[in-house]
């Protein structure tokens, strides 16, 4: 701790720890500390808001994706519902189903319309594989981009959608675009009895990215879609890797959303952490066919990067962190110069004192000298048999004005440094009585003399003392003038003007 300390013990010592320049830079320094508090404050208000604000917009784009998500499903089974009454797919003939298909598949990016009508278009999304499935589970009609086998999973969702008689979904995956691949299965409503007919069809789904692109995200933003179950179904942007159905029980963000409280073992599979930043993030939900024919709930997540959301009040922040600094040195210059001012001021201040405690010697009134002279003051040059303190003063300016009744002190020079001011005077009188211990002459006298005297709290708290013999002048008394010594003005104190003195020059 010594060690610690020692530095500042150090610069307690040095002259500049004690001095008024030094005083005031502390003074603007603490000044500077509310004003630096109330920014830090008002910095954190700004963040607190924007994170807010970032979190309001974060749940805006989570309900319009979630009901996009749901926008897509409800397409699907719209427009899946209305092959499964269309005549070409519940006829006899291969041939009229396949040229219906050719006109709905399609390889592009944008699905294909089924000839002049709309009605089998679904935003966001294109068929990549329809296949009209018969109840021995063979392919009645293909779509030329697909071939007539029917997978495992593929007959797994043709028994669901024949015991439900409903839509059904599953076998999701992710497509070399990041993309989110579901196949759908369908039954066909038919008036006869020559048995039954699933649809199946296979569909690209980009309406999480194009949503994405068109609502212009901040930076490193991403949106999430999962089931109840915690199971990744989209993710934008998309991963290198194939990602659709991993778990993602253990993110936070998701344990959260589905209720499921955090393992305390492995890691989750996947992260939505993105280099160790924190997100803002929101949630909604809505509901998709599920592969047992009914539905089921889903998330659509939405993470928004704190450091840009919180972005404009750093910014602000440092903006005016900088105000604050510039105006701190511009204070700092501002009492580094000033002390020189005040200084000067302070210099001037006890020279005037001093030459009302001269003017004391001169008149005999020391009523002054209360208000000169601090408590504990000690003279270190005192006249034999004088006083302590204050009162041994006013003895000396009894006797004085004993021995020189016409007597006066007269100022020659004041020179001011720091806490001291060192006086030039001249003692000048008629000598008519003891001057302590010093007989009469009844002639007039002159002593030369230097006096220093220091000062504390604005009061003179010791002095120190030396004069001459006495010894006739060469010139009458009456030609003798005091010094004047000009208090000059501000503008002269700045420009460091060196005062002008008015002396007469003494009698040698």
């Amino acid at each position: 701790m010594n060690i610690l300390l020692r530095p500042f013990r150090w610069f307690a010592s040095t002259p500049f720890a004690h001095s008024l320049r030094f005083r005031l830079i502390l003074l603007v320094l603490l000044a500077t500390l509310p004003s630096l508090g109330l920014l830090l404050i008002t910095a954190a208000q700004q963040r607190d808001d924007a994170r807010e604000a970032g979190q309001d917009e974060a749940l805006r784009i989570a309900r319009l994706v979630a009901a996009d998500q749901n926008s897509v499903s409800g397409q699907v089974e719209l427009v899946l519902g209305t092959m499964s009454v269309l005549p070409e797919f519940r006829g006899n003939a291969p041939q009229t189903c396949n040229a219906m298909l050719q006109t709905l598949t399609s390889s592009s990016v944008e699905p294909v319309q089924s000839g002049e009508s709309r009605d089998l278009r679904v935003d966001g999304a294109s068929f990549l594989r329809v296949v009209v499935v018969n109840n021995e589970f063979d392919a009645f009609c293909v779509g030329p981009a697909g071939d007539d086998e029917v997978s495992a999973e593929d007959l797994t969702l043709v028994h669901s959608a024949f015991d439900r008689g409903g839509l059904v979904r599953g076998n999701l995956r992710t497509s070399a675009t990041g993309s989110l691949v579901a196949t759908y299965a369908m039954p066909l409503s038919r008036d006869d009895e020559m048995g039954r007919r699933v649809i199946l069809a296979t569909l690209e789904i980009y309406a999480l990215s194009t949503f994405a692109r068109e609502a212009n995200l901040p930076a490193d933003s991403f949106l999430l879609v999962f089931d109840e179950e915690g199971t990744l179904e989209q993710r934008y942007p998309a991963a290198d890797d194939d990602v659709s159905g991993i778990s993602l029980v253990g993110t936070p963000i998701v344990n959260t959303t589905i209720g499921v409280a955090a393992p305390n073992d492995d890691p989750p599979e996947q992260s939505v952490e993105v280099d160790d930043e924190e997100y803002v993030f929101a949630t909604d939900d809505f509901w998709s066919p599920s592969p047992d024919g009914g539905l089921k709930l889903s998330y659509a997540l939405v993470g928004f990067p704190e450091s840009i959301v919180v972005e404009r009040a750093n910014e602000k922040f440092n903006e005016n962190l900088g105000k604050l600094g510039i105006a701190a040195i511009i204070a700092l210059i501002a009492a580094w110069v000033g002390a020189d001012l005040f200084v000067g001021r302070d210099s001037e201040t006890r020279k005037g004192q001093i030459k009302d405690f001269y003017h004391a010697f001169s008149t005999g009134s020391v009523n002054e000298l209360d208000e000169i002279i601090g408590p504990g003051y000690v003279d270190r040059n005192p006249t034999p048999g004088q006083a302590k303190g204050i009162d041994g003063l006013r003895q000396n300016v009894a006797g004085f004005r004993a021995a020189f009744p016409q007597g006066q002190i007269v100022i020659r020079e004041l020179i001011a440094d720091h806490d001291k001011v060192v006086a030039r005077v001249m003692l000048s009188g008629m000598h008519v009585a003891d001057y302590f211990g010093a007989p009469p002459s009844g002639k007039h006298v002159v002593a030369d003399g230097v006096e220093t005297f220091r000062f504390l709290h604005g009061m003179v708290v010791e002095s120190w003392s030396m004069f001459g013999e006495f010894r006739e002048p060469n010139q009458a008394v009456e030609e003798l003038a005091p010094v004047v010594v000009s208090r000059s003005g501000f503008l002269g104190r700045v420009f460091r003007r060196k005062q002008r003195i008015a002396s007469t020059k003494a009698p040698r």
